[in-house]
């Protein structure tokens, strides 16, 4: 089974418009850092969180606080296959 399908992996759907908004935050972030293991975002990690929908905060903050497994699934992004 995987951890997208494990009924005991915490997860959260985002609403449509929490799915737009972290697209665009997502936009935003490829275009001020060249990859994803640049050490400028791995620092910056912290304030840019802060960007995210208040509700996908609340989650990861409980999920920080509670979990130890370690990984979780955030579903409902949106995606541009033409990118």
């Amino acid at each position: 089974m995987s951890n997208l399908t494990d009924p005991s992996t915490p997860g959260y759907t985002l609403t449509p418009e929490e799915a737009a908004a972290t697209a665009e935050i997502s936009i935003q972030l490829a275009s001020a850092y060249p990859s994803f293991d640049d050490p400028a975002l791995l620092r910056d990690l912290p304030r840019l969180a802060a960007s995210l929908p208040p509700g996908t905060q609340r989650f990861l903050r409980e999920f920080h606080l509670s979990d130890r497994r370690g990984h979780a699934v955030i579903r409902g992004h949106v995606f541009d296959q033409d990118r």
